[in-house]
């Protein structure tokens, strides 16, 4: 809870650094995906994934990306019932990597889309307590990536979470990597 509130006071003040270079995105979603397996296991939640074989480049910060897909996978864990599933897609796009997180959970109201990136905002009739900043923290640092985040919901039905982030090719340019500093 501290370092949630010390996150979204630097996200919001514009102080949070990232140490953004050329990284290997399949890789870190992997790693989140990893984490995850015997958690699912134990809850009995099926945990599937459709990614590209061959790598994605893309220019972000490796800790806050899997930050950003952490938060993602919790909440559809949190959210997802026994015997349910949550799908992790990633997509390459022109520019862009693109990351779906899917569960079958309850989904979200359609009246309460609006305000599920505010901070501290969290639905009345939610069972799952907690901070309320995950999702505000998840796309305060998708967009300082140079990344875009939404959400659909179908309420009784799931709900997904999208995200992108910018390939390195397309931002060699403007920001040089770590490696070439």
């Amino acid at each position: 809870m501290i370092s949630d509130l010390l996150d979204i006071t630097r996200l919001e003040a514009h102080s949070l650094r990232l140490e953004q270079g050329n990284c290997d995105f399949i890789q870190l979603v992997q790693e989140v995906i990893e984490s995850y397996e015997t958690f699912a296991k134990e809850k009995r939640i099926q945990l599937k994934s459709e990614i590209p074989s061959e790598s994605q480049r893309v220019f972000c910060d490796p800790e806050r990306t899997i930050q950003i897909l952490t938060n993602l996978v919790d909440n559809a864990f949190k959210f997802t019932n026994t015997g349910g599933s949550i799908q992790i897609y990633v997509k390459s796009l022109n520019h862009h990597v693109e990351v779906r997180v899917t569960d079958t959970g309850k989904g979200i109201q359609q009246e309460h889309l609006p305000y599920i990136f505010d901070r501290f905002w969290q639905a009345k009739d939610n069972a799952h307590k907690g901070t309320g900043l995950g999702l505000a923290i998840a796309k305060g640092l998708v967009v300082p990536q140079g990344g875009k985040m939404w959400v659909e919901s179908e309420y009784g039905i799931g709900t997904t979470f999208y995200f992108t982030l910018p390939k390195a090719d397309q931002l060699k340019s403007t920001f040089p990597s770590k490696a070439a500093s």
